[in-house]
């Protein structure tokens, strides 16, 4: 919010989301215009996403995770369509007590990625503001070094990540 963002819609997806619900979702999502869809989910439900929003013309940039690396999610999109965060966390342990100080709750397996994804996402806008195209394309220029999931996040000239790393 403090980067000229906004949450235009939050919602907790079941482990196994029918057709319907993400239909409801991504219509929701639609008429809010979002510009960004962050959805840390199972392969079938980032599938199913992945086809809803396919649907629509102007596409939101979705942001997944290391759950989308799985040949069903890369084979069904073109390379510039989805972007993930897969782990190989860096100083999990100094990473886990600062968050357990921070909010009084245990980190689980996959804070350290929904963690650099929100932060990578805040650190592209908080140099290109909210502009859809400007944003997606400095994105993917970007080149992070401060991620606690991966030493490093970058992108290769297709939008893919380079040299994803998993432990």
């Amino acid at each position: 919010k403090e980067l000229g963002g906004k949450i235009v819609y939050n919602n907790n997806l079941s482990v196994d989301p029918k057709p319907k619900d993400i239909e409801s979702i991504v219509s929701k999502v639609r008429a809010n215009k979002a510009e960004v869809i962050y959805s840390p989910t199972n392969p079938s439900a980032g599938l199913l996403l992945i086809k809803e929003v396919k649907a629509y013309k102007v596409r939101p940039l979705l942001v997944g995770a290391q759950f989308w690396d799985v040949p069903e999610i890369i084979t069904a999109n073109e390379a510039n369509e989805v972007s993930y965060v897969a782990p190989a966390y860096k100083n999990y342990e100094e990473f886990k007590n600062t968050i357990r100080e921070a909010t009084g709750k245990e980190p689980n397996l996959f804070t350290p990625v929904y963690y650099d994804t929100i932060y990578l996402l805040a650190h592209v806008m908080s140099k290109t503001g909210s502009d859809k195209k400007t944003f997606r394309n400095d994105l993917v220029a970007t080149v992070y070094n401060q991620a606690v999931s991966s030493p490093v996040i970058e992108f290769d000239n297709t939008r893919e990540l380079k040299n994803p790393s998993f432990e």
